[in-house]
C-alpha cells in the first residue's frame, strides 16, 4: 500500500547538509545537527526533542561559515521515530539574529552549493 500525499508546505528547498546546532532551552545548554537545511529552515536531530510550536534562537556552526549564525526560529513539527536515540524537529527561520545578516549569506551559499559573496 502505498503512502499518501500530503501538501508540501515548504517555501524553499532543501538539501542534505550538517550543521552543529546549539540552543537553550528552559535554562539548559543542548546540542544537536541538522540532517537537511534550507533558506527558510532545517531539521534539527537533537536527543532532547523540543516542544511543538516553542520559538527560540539556535546557533549554527559549519566548517565552511567563518562564523557562527544565530536565527530565530520555531520548532513546527516533531517526530520520534521508535528505537531511534534522537528526535527529528522541523524547525522555521522567523529571523535572523542582529549582525548576523551576512553570515546568512555564507548559509546560503551551502544551501544552494555556490561560493559566498566577497565582503
Amino acid at each position: 500500500m502505498s503512502k499518501p500525499q500530503t501538501k508540501e508546505r515548504r517555501k524553499s528547498k532543501r538539501v542534505p547538509a550538517e550543521f552543529a546546532v546549539g540552543f537553550s532551552f528552559q535554562g539548559v545548554e543542548q546540542k544537536g545537527k541538522t540532517e537537511n537545511v534550507g533558506s527558510g529552515g532545517f531539521l534539527l536531530k537533537s536527543a532532547e526533542p523540543l516542544p511543538l510550536g516553542v520559538t527560540m534562537r539556535f546557533k549554527l556552526e559549519h566548517e565552511n561559515m567563518p562564523n557562527s549564525l544565530e536565527v530565530v526560529g520555531r520548532v513546527v513539527h516533531v517526530r520520534a521515530e521508535k528505537g531511534a536515540t534522537d528526535t527529528s524537529m522541523g524547525v522555521q527561520i522567523l529571523q535572523i539574529a542582529k549582525g548576523h545578516e551576512d553570515r546568512f549569506d555564507a548559509y546560503r551559499a551551502i544551501v544552494e552549493k555556490r561560493e559566498p559573496r566577497k565582503a
